[in-house]
């Protein structure tokens, strides 16, 4: 027994060895070997678009490589979820306040809008600093050898992807083309005709202003001697909101042809590839960039933002030739053997096998002690079933007597009882007769399901054959085929020299009623409990839970989580001046016309107090909370409320301070609203009807 138990401890030491290894095996980083080097990004978008995503990963995997102690500070502008063109001044303004402490050493600026607000205040805002930009057009630049413009050669994407697919589909009769409502979509797709008119043997069709389910219609009845282009689909006609990458997917899943594109978001989804327009590599790109002008004080020559891709798995799926693969093509989707993939689980699954098989020897040796054991109960059971049947015998001649009393006993009390056998009623009493609308003489003898309604009987059936004896409710049918519920409880006894289940079953209706009537009381107070009285938006009890739970919402998802607090300017002398009934008024209208702008979901706008309003923005980061709050400001502003005692002006202003944070356990709530408090007590020391934005380090 001890060789075994040293057995055991053996591979469990081994074990823990193994996961620390594994667990260690990636941790290695090495020092620093220079000071820290800051690059200021500017995204056009949101973090949540698929084409920033990638251009963040590409930005991350570079800087994570090189020599340098890269520390970049993203900045999105989210150009297509402003409701108006983004404010460059402000923007600057805002930027400027926010790094004023911070020497940055580059700036990248991703697509349209960001490189044009770096072309105009990038100087101003980054000193000498070399900038890198991209845009989807091609740009005339003065000569500022401290500007590197890169940009999307869309004919050139186009020539090679027609190239690739046509090397790999030699046999191909008939090419159709998917064009987009958008400038983007057009552009490539006239120039993929452009490119087809030389090949007579090839029939070209072009499908445009279409629903997406009469194009997989079009998609599904292709042969395999057709190839496919596919360009960006944001919306069919009939107006519906669509995913380009989504799209894709869907057409490349359905598709019996191969498919070919020219955006490298699209990889992944299923299409073979082509020579595509990819933002991980773009930023990648502009890292390398930034890092060769910092070493050698010149921008290289050799800038690229198009790079080959082709998924092995569409390539054997539709049975295209690995040697038409480019040479220099990004290979996606290689496939991988089942030891690389399980490797790790094969190792436990060895190690918990030879485990198990030393505890088996053990309880092994263990069981035939039990057996044993096992042969001496039996014995000593036996002799007490045959004292037991004897004791049965005398008690039967005594439940003659009692059964006449119980049908006395069960006919007085207020619930309908049941005796069941096998299944099927073989006795009960008159108050089951008038609960079910039967006949006591037709109850007895049916089966139980007869009267349970059809959704309980499964569950009904399995209490009955498991001998459940708690209290339960359930749903029962009258003879006219009401359905009404029940409260039941069963109990397993001897009856006749048999074993029965008796059950007690009683009408709950009235108390449903009851407790349906009481729930819809609770909820309208509940509701009344958590909304402002005056202005019918959420009051401060329901702002605190709001709060606390995005706040371990965004800790559990790791995103920004924002607040504005906002209130009125000079309200005590709007009060003084008008009264206190205009005074109501005045909050109801500030937030009747600004709920609005917390339109996303999650977004909460309270009043917190007073005068005082605040909103909560889960998934924002400081920049968008500022503009939100600009918004804020400018619409309370906009209503042109007569306030002939403020001391800035003739209406009714707000002053708006914001906060934001990623939430972790070094942090907390109050520490947010603090920040937020603080900002907007500079908005009002500094003039009033202003925006101050404050992050919370």
């Amino acid at each position: 027994m001890n060789v075994l138990c040293n057995i055991v401890r053996t591979f469990s030491i081994a074990i823990l060895i193994y996961a620390l290894l594994v667990s260690n095996s990636d941790s290695y980083a090495s020092d620093n070997l220079r000071e820290q080097t800051n690059i200021l990004i500017l995204d056009s978008y949101n973090p949540f678009m698929p084409w920033s995503h990638d251009f963040y990963e590409g930005l991350n995997e570079i800087s994570k490589k090189s020599d340098y102690n890269i520390h970049l500070f993203m900045e999105y502008l989210d150009a297509q979820g402003m409701e108006s063109e983004v404010n460059y001044e402000f923007l600057f303004r805002y930027l400027k306040e926010k790094y004023k402490n911070i020497h940055f050493s580059g700036v990248i600026a991703n697509s349209d809008v960001a490189a044009e607000f770096t072309l105009n205040y990038g100087q101003l805002l980054a000193v000498h600093a070399p900038k890198v930009i991209y845009t989807t057009k091609r740009k005339s630049l003065n000569d500022d050898d401290t500007v590197l413009h890169l940009w999307g050669d869309v004919n050139l994407s186009v020539d090679k992807t027609v190239e690739i697919a046509l090397q790999q589909n030699p046999g191909v009769r008939s090419a159709l083309i998917i064009e987009g409502d958008n400038d983007s979509s057009r552009h490539r797709c006239e120039r993929v005709r452009q490119q087809l008119k030389t090949y007579k043997s090839i029939t070209v069709k072009t499908v445009s202003d279409f629903s997406l389910a009469e194009l997989k219609r079009i998609v599904a009845g292709l042969d395999r001697d057709t190839i496919i282009f596919c360009s960006l689909i944001w919306s069919d006609k009939t107006g519906s909101h669509l995913v380009p990458r989504e799209v894709a997917e869907e057409i490349a899943t359905i598709s019996n042809a191969p498919v070919y594109s020219f955006w490298g978001s699209f990889m992944g989804t299923g299409i073979v590839g082509g020579h595509l327009l990819d933002a991980g590599s773009i930023g990648k790109q502009m890292v390398y960039s930034l890092l060769d002008y910092m070493e050698s004080g010149h921008f290289s020559k050799s800038n690229t933002t198009l790079r080959t891709f082709i998924d092995l798995k569409a390539v054997r799926r539709f049975s295209l030739d690995m040697e038409s693969i480019p040479e220099k093509a990004v290979l996606i989707n290689h496939p991988v053997s089942l030891w690389q993939r399980f490797r790790r689980e094969f190792i436990v699954a060895g190690i918990s096998l030879l485990i198990f098989s030393v505890s088996a020897v053990i309880w092994l040796s263990k069981l035939s002690v039990l057996n044993s054991m096992l042969r001496k109960s039996r014995d000593e059971l036996e002799k007490r079933v045959d004292e037991r049947t004897s004791e049965l015998t005398l008690a039967n001649v005594a439940l003659k007597d009692s059964e006449a009393r119980y049908h006395a006993f069960s006919n007085a009390i207020f619930e309908g009882v049941s005796i069941i056998k096998k299944g099927k009623i073989i006795d009960g009493n008159n108050i089951l007769s008038e609960m079910l609308g039967y006949p006591l003489e037709e109850i007895i003898g049916s089966e139980v399901t007869r009267f349970v309604a059809p959704d309980e009987v499964e569950r009904v059936k399995s209490n009955i054959l498991t001998g459940h004896n708690s209290l339960y409710e359930s749903l029962s049918v009258k003879k006219d085929g009401t359905v009404f519920p029940v409260e039941i409880r069963g109990r397993i006894f001897r009856y006749k020299g048999e074993m029965v289940r008796v059950t007690a079953i009683r009408d709950i209706s009235e108390r449903k009623q009851a407790e349906k009537a009481l729930q819809e009381t609770n909820k309208k107070l509940m509701d009344m409990a958590m909304q402002d009285g005056l202005t019918g938006i959420a009051n401060r009890r329901n702002f605190d839970i709001k709060l606390e739970e995005e706040w371990r919402r965004m800790m559990r998802d790791r995103k920004m989580l924002s607040l504005i607090i906002f209130d009125v300017d000079y309200f005590k002398l709007y009060n003084d001046t008008y009264g206190h009934q205009a005074g109501d008024i005045c909050l109801q209208t500030i937030a009747g016309h600004t709920k609005s702008i917390f339109k996303r979901s999650g977004d909460m706008l309270a009043r917190y107090g007073g005068e005082e309003f605040v909103g909560i923005l889960p998934g924002t980061d400081g920049h968008g909370a500022a503009v939100l709050a600009e918004q804020i400001r400018v619409r309370v502003e906009n209503l042109k409320m007569p306030h002939e005692s403020s001391e800035i002006g003739d209406y009714v202003t707000v002053s708006c301070g914001c906060s934001s944070v990623v939430p972790n356990k070094s942090t907390t709530l109050q520490a947010l609203l603090e920040v937020a408090d603080k900002a907007l007590y500079e908005a009002k020391e500094t003039g009033r009807n202003r925006v101050v934005s404050r992050k919370l380090n």
